[in-house]
């Protein structure tokens, strides 16, 4: 019934969304992905060192013009087998905002004489470390009677992968492959707010290159995805929430017994 609703043959997929269509075309390209711009022999929106190690490009990984198309400039990665058949090559993106719930597109070109490669899309969350409680006044929970509730105040936290699109590359060799994906990042506990695009390729040896990396959002998120309760870190299940009440429960019952005294 829904294929006769739609207009189409059984078994067909789905007809492209016409707003996801629309905002590929005309939203902005949350990467730097041409590889057309940079200094110091490092291209602009990536880092300045690659591999497992962040070598100094030049190495594993260059920034160099195309082979027999001089006017364009892309990754190459080359590796032996000993590092092929190991830990691989892998290439990041500077970081990038995302909307936990929203749908993204990614698109780049490659290309590979043999190596396997395989591209992440990593999201991240900033998880809290230690938490500390202070006065309205910014002087700690200690403070005379009389004076406001200790407010939790969250130390400063550390960026933590909580999501990741992997894309595995499948095309001919020794020749440009376009490849294009879709992906929406979410986490049952934390909210996705950076992205960083990771390019990787391991088995054998061999030289892979890389040109016009993309990555759009397609549809916003739905109101619902920005409803979750923020915690301090990963090793419990407090909120923050929680903890700002028993902070004020434990403020409560200082005035108390001050006031008794």
């Amino acid at each position: 019934m829904l294929d006769a609703l739609y207009g189409r043959k059984p078994g067909e997929p789905p007809p492209p969304n016409p707003i996801e269509e629309k905002n590929w075309l005309e939203n902005p390209n949350l990467v730097v992905g041409d590889f057309q711009q940079g200094a110091g022999g490092v291209p602009k929106g990536w880092d300045r060192g690659g591999g497992q190690h962040r070598e100094p490009l030049g190495g594993l990984v260059s920034w160099i013009p195309e082979t027999g198309n001089p006017g364009n400039k892309v990754i190459r990665f080359r590796f032996g087998q000993d590092i092929g058949d190991s830990y691989g090559v892998m290439y990041y993106s500077d970081w990038f905002p995302i909307e936990e719930g929203a749908k993204y597109r990614s698109q780049l070109r490659y290309r590979s004489n043999g190596p396997k490669v395989i591209v992440f899309i990593k999201c991240y969350s900033e998880v809290a470390g230690p938490y500390r409680a202070e006065s309205a006044g910014g002087k700690g929970s200690g403070g005379p009677p009389g004076s406001e509730p200790p407010a939790y105040i969250p130390e400063m936290g550390q960026r933590r992968e909580v999501y990741r699109s992997q894309q595995n590359m499948k095309g001919p060799k020794n020749v440009w492959n376009t490849h294009t994906e879709d992906f929406t990042p979410k986490h049952t506990r934390y909210a996705p707010h950076w992205g960083r695009v990771m390019l990787y390729a391991y088995l054998g040896a061999g030289v892979v290159e890389f040109d016009d990396v993309v990555v759009k959002q397609i549809l916003p998120p739905s109101p619902g995805d920005h409803q979750k309760l923020q915690r301090h870190s990963l090793e419990t299940d407090v909120t923050i929430k929680e903890m700002e009440e028993n902070e004020r429960k434990s403020w409560q019952m200082k005035q108390e017994q001050s006031k008794e005294k």
